[in-house]
């Protein structure tokens, strides 16, 4: 990636910020490449509209993800950011085992990513304006916690927050930490992300394919 480009993550919370984005951030600053972050606050995926119809579905994602980040951008003019600054949009989410499991919020999750996975790009900007924004999905397998710990299991609200600040700051101090935690024999990964894509719809490892980013960033 170019110098002074910037990459846009939409994260689905603070602790994903922290332990994922942060470090990163960091470590790419001699790289001249900054970082912005969209918390989303929910599993835009999984989220109901009026308690029975799914506000993102296959049909609008990829118009969802658009709509947010012009908002995103839209709200932050103080930035002094221009949609040419963007290098690439990377939508980070866990996948919470959404391949084997039949509830509906899972199959529309499920679903919906299938969509995510195949769009390699995202046109922001108005019609004839449009400026062509590479995109690809991070994502945790089945959660961050999964990942970072290697334990699978349900975690208090508060244990995440501290995963994740433990973590970030780890990897803060040492880069080589995030390194070796990606490329760690112990967690599933995939030489490219369309290989990752097609991998995790039949894995319940613990896996990720962050390696994926690591190496397009030559880290």
């Amino acid at each position: 990636m170019k110098e002074n480009k910037v990459i846009i993550f939409m994260v689905e919370g603070p602790s994903d910020e922290d332990a994922l984005v942060v470090p990163l951030e960091n470590e790419l600053v001699s790289k001249k490449i900054r970082v912005k972050t969209k918390v989303l606050h929910t599993d835009i995926l999984t989220k109901y509209s009026d308690g029975e119809k799914f506000e993102t579905t296959t049909s609008n994602v990829v118009s969802k993800v658009k709509m947010i980040i012009e908002n995103f951008f839209n709200k932050s003019k103080y930035l002094n950011l221009k949609y040419k600054d963007i290098g690439k949009i990377i939508y980070v989410t866990d996948t919470d085992n959404c391949f084997f499991k039949d509830e509906r919020h899972s199959k529309n999750k499920k679903e919906c990513l299938k969509v995510l996975f195949s769009t390699k790009s995202i046109f922001l900007g108005k019609r004839n304006a449009e400026k062509e924004i590479p995109f690809d999905v991070i994502f945790m397998s089945q959660n961050l916690e999964h990942v970072i710990k290697g334990e699978l299991r349900d975690y208090t609200d508060e244990e995440k927050r501290k995963i994740s600040k433990v973590f970030s700051n780890a990897c803060y101090e040492d880069f080589t930490l995030y390194i070796e935690l990606f490329n760690s024999e112990d967690v599933k990964k995939w030489e490219d992300y369309s290989s990752s894509y097609t991998g995790i719809e039949t894995t319940e490892e613990r896996a990720s394919n962050m390696n994926c980013l690591l190496n397009e960033l030559e880290l």
